[in-house]
């Protein structure tokens, strides 16, 4: 049903028609002609319309809401990811600053655990 629809005026007011906006119309205030067949089917079919349209709003909003859940624990696990990468960092530099203190009294002066890589020449 289009938001605005001409209707004749009804009550004592005889100046003709008059432009209605549906859409400022509380529904309990809208009254059918039940009479009419014709008009009593466009108002199911509206009503049904209207019962389409809320059911996909509601569906539109719950997995708006679904989305919203996912991002949020998406959100936290990173979060707490980074937390922990963080006390990692953090530990793995206060054991290479042990590692290197450790390590000065070495007459190479290599860190501990390094590795040192030697090629002969074969001549």
């Amino acid at each position: 049903m289009s938001a605005l629809r001409l209707i004749t005026t009804t009550d004592h007011n005889d100046e003709g028609w008059a432009l209605i906006d549906w859409t400022q119309v509380s529904d309990n205030a809208i009254k059918y002609d039940t009479d009419n067949e014709e008009e009593t089917m466009r108002a199911k079919e509206e009503q049904a319309w209207l019962e389409a349209e809320r059911v996909e709003r509601e569906r539109a909003e719950a997995k708006r809401a679904e989305w919203e859940r996912a991002e949020a624990k998406r959100a936290e696990r990173e979060a707490e990811e980074k937390k922990a990468c963080k006390e990692e960092e953090r530990w793995e530099a206060k054991c290479k600053c042990k590692g290197d203190e450790a390590s000065t009294g070495g007459a190479s002066g290599e860190a501990r655990g390094e590795v040192k890589r030697v090629v002969m020449d074969p001549r």
